[in-house]
């Protein structure tokens, strides 16, 4: 499994701007997700699904409560840096530049 561990970011986009905490574990032989969005007083609920490992990348869908599209997302993982973004439906890409590895 890869990209294990927890990764840290600010993003700076119109639809979300702030620190996002990505924890990425391994839940017996599946990948496990769990985000937390500091800007948003009540956070939105995340479903990961359909993940793929290509290399050092890994692909998937996410559901995200508050957006009715399903979205496409990748990840690069180089080291103890994290890479990557976000596609959504009429918003647009939220790329993940240069997320760092807290734990």
């Amino acid at each position: 499994m890869i990209g294990l561990g927890t990764w840290k970011t600010t993003v700076h986009h119109s639809f979300y701007d702030g620190d996002i905490i990505l924890a990425i574990t391994d839940n017996n032989g599946e990948y496990a997700f769990d985000v937390t969005l500091k800007a948003f007083k009540e956070p939105p609920t995340f479903e990961v699904s359909n993940i793929t490992e290509k290399g050092n990348r890994l692909e998937g869908d996410v559901k995200i409560s508050i957006i009715p599209f399903k979205i496409k997302f990748y990840a690069d993982f180089e080291a103890d840096v994290m890479s990557g973004a976000l596609n959504i439906p009429f918003v647009g890409e939220i790329k993940i530049d240069n997320a760092v590895r807290i734990d």
